[in-house]
């Protein structure tokens, strides 16, 4: 038999036998990212805040930033991903024992293609993620092409008593404005913050949009006296979004950004509390 021939065969068994790479993510959007690319055979553990129904059977590994070190070094990984880490020895600790951490923010929209072209590298699917992360770029860049000229005063909120939203640090204030919103928190000084009632009071917002926070918490909170003067609050123009939509840059996004654009204006024209459907 010829050398080159035992090459070949050797080469061909090799690639049919590499084992897969395996990750531990311990952020929901990266753990979205890696079922977007098709990599979800090679999630071995996900963080406690991780709801993908494709992860139903995956073990928790930690919590969203936050390795449990034992556990995921049992499940023999190469990788814990992450676009947050709390501090901590424990990042340090998972480094000492062999396993490598690959950190991946997500602090702007342009992140979540970046993010899924650096995963397709890792996991070795670069051209599904290449294909996902074209995708993504096209529906934002049209999206951008048709922000609407008057932008409506919002304030959205992820919690109230207090009530906490985010800046222009956040992504999320980019989607905002893709919708047709002038976020009225865009200059806090953190991308997520707690909000004085003072400071939405100067604000007047026209919109007050929930993400994540139960009808009546909502509002009971702007039922409150100091509160009757909102433009908001005075032609009921509440609007209640999903988070795991709206607040995650993954492949929901862009649609969630069009069903929120048209619920805004909507409101403007007919006011009451609304409820985006979260399917």
């Amino acid at each position: 038999m010829k050398p080159g021939f035992i090459l070949c065969i050797s080469f061909s068994f090799a690639v049919l036998t590499a084992v897969p790479v395996k990750v531990v993510s311990l952020s929901p959007a990266l753990t979205d990212a890696v079922i977007l690319i098709g990599g979800v055979k090679q999630l071995a553990g996900k963080s406690s805040a991780c709801s993908a129904p494709e992860t139903k059977n995956i073990p928790v590994a930690g919590n969203m930033g936050y390795p449990d070190v034992e556990k995921i070094i049992r499940l023999n990984v190469d990788y814990v991903i992450s676009d947050t880490r709390h501090p901590g020895g424990r990042w340090q600790l998972l480094e000492l024992s062999g396993i490598k951490t690959v950190f991946l923010p997500g602090e702007k929209l342009a992140d979540f293609p970046t993010n899924l072209r650096k995963l397709g590298k890792l996991l070795k699917l670069e051209r599904q993620s290449g294909i996902a992360a074209e995708n993504f770029e096209t529906q934002i860049a049209q999206l951008r092409q048709s922000i609407p000229e008057n932008k409506v005063r919002a304030l959205i909120v992820f919690a109230v008593a207090p009530a906490v939203s985010c800046s222009k640090k956040s992504f999320i204030d980019e989607a905002l404005n893709l919708a047709g919103v002038e976020n009225v928190c865009a200059d806090g000084k953190r991308a997520y913050f707690v909000v004085p009632s003072e400071y939405i009071l100067r604000q007047m917002p026209e919109v007050i949009i929930s993400a994540g926070v139960p009808e009546k918490a909502v509002k009971d909170f702007f039922a409150r006296r100091e509160f009757r003067q909102l433009p908001a609050v005075k032609n009921h123009r509440i609007i209640f979004i999903d988070p795991d939509k709206f607040c995650r840059a993954g492949k929901a996004l862009p649609q969630a950004i069009k069903a929120l654009r048209q619920e805004i204006f909507q409101q403007m024209v007919s006011p009451g509390a609304a409820v985006l459907p979260s399917k």
